[in-house]
């Protein structure tokens, strides 16, 4: 369900990793950090759907006006290169960075390399 969501949403709005969308559905899982860092690394493992990504949105208001904003497991963050500072953005109160998904295997060739 999740997987598919962030699916649908990147292909409304190209370019768009919209996690903030989904971030109430993982929550109800109760392993939700392990959600998120499958979610993002089978995207990552994907070259056709993580060439896709150039922005990730991580904060938006819900319906109540309440911001509502992700903050993803460390296994999950790695796979995400987000810009320093959100872009700017027509809706308040929500944050979209420029951002890369990082393959597993980039991600574990530059460790290496870091020992």
């Amino acid at each position: 369900q999740v997987l598919q969501a962030l699916l649908d949403g990147l292909r409304a709005h190209p370019g768009n990793l919209n996690l903030a969308a989904v971030a109430a559905l993982v929550e109800g899982f109760p392993q939700a950090d392990e959600v998120w860092t499958m979610v993002l690394a089978l995207l990552a493992a994907r070259p056709e759907l993580a060439s896709q990504v150039h922005t990730v949105t991580v904060q938006e208001v819900d319906e109540a006006g309440v911001p509502r904003r992700v903050v993803l497991p460390p296994g999950a963050a790695e796979l995400l290169h987000l810009a320093d500072q959100p872009s700017a953005s027509a809706n308040p109160g929500e944050f979209t960075y420029q951002a890369e998904l990082i393959r597993p295997e980039r991600r574990q060739a530059g460790r290496e390399r870091t020992r």
